[in-house]
């Protein structure tokens, strides 16, 4: 099974720490605050949404190496059915557990479909937004919702002599035409080097720290009329 065939368009997802995949001895989604499993059934849909469980960092918490940071199960379940947790996992896995962590977990929703990921990928790498908000105090027990977050990095190239002379290791890519914006956001990579040379030294300014006076570097396309 896929992620992306299972996951319908509408679907929310969710990530929880947990401590080990979801197995028939441990059918259930466990809480340990009655309002963070009260809050999450009203708005978990059933048959829509899905929670990713995601093995801790913690060598006590997953004894497990290959289950550390890596995304685990997948699991749908009952959000309107909230019991007390030894009525539903294997009663020695329960005793076991209160043992090396006494008062968690003591409530839970019951499983009613679950999958395994295989390999165990890394929760760093698939869904490293989410992962960084487990650190998080106020969000510690609770299903975070998985996000995709919009990144943006600067290209940089040579600098020219004006730049080099304050930052010799770099400068930005500059696109100066409505040409070079078009082959850009359009071309295959391949084509895209010719976009990356180095901004002329005569069309730079510089101005002296804190002064309120500044030089454009390229013609703004609404009051010039020009440029990109």
């Amino acid at each position: 099974m896929v992620l992306g065939k299972l996951v319908g368009p509408n679907a929310r997802l969710y990530a929880k720490s947990e401590w080990a995949p979801a197995s028939a001895l441990w059918p259930a989604l466990s809480f340990s605050q009655r309002g963070v499993a009260n809050r999450f059934g009203t708005i978990f849909g059933r048959g829509r949404d899905f929670v990713i469980t995601v093995g801790t960092g913690n060598s006590k918490d997953t004894p497990d190496p290959a289950h550390r940071q890596r995304l685990m199960s997948i699991v749908d379940v009952a959000p309107n059915i909230i019991v007390a947790t030894d009525d539903l996992v294997d009663a020695e896995t329960w005793r076991r557990a209160q043992q090396t962590h006494p008062d968690r977990w003591k409530l839970s929703m019951p499983i009613v479909r679950c999958w395994t990921f295989a390999d165990f990928p890394a929760a760093t790498e698939c869904m490293m937004a989410t992962y960084r908000r487990f650190s998080n105090p106020t969000t510690r027990g609770k299903p975070i919702p998985e996000t995709t977050n919009d990144l943006y990095a600067f290209l940089t190239t040579e600098p020219n002599t004006e730049v080099g002379a304050i930052h010799p290791k770099a400068m930005p890519v500059i696109l100066t035409t409505p040409e070079e914006v078009d082959i850009w956001m359009t071309a295959p990579p391949p084509k895209l080097s010719g976009c990356s040379g180095r901004y002329r030294t005569a069309r730079c300014g510089s101005s002296p720290a804190g002064s309120k006076k500044t030089k454009r570097m390229v013609p703004h396309p609404e009051r010039d009329g020009k440029g990109a």
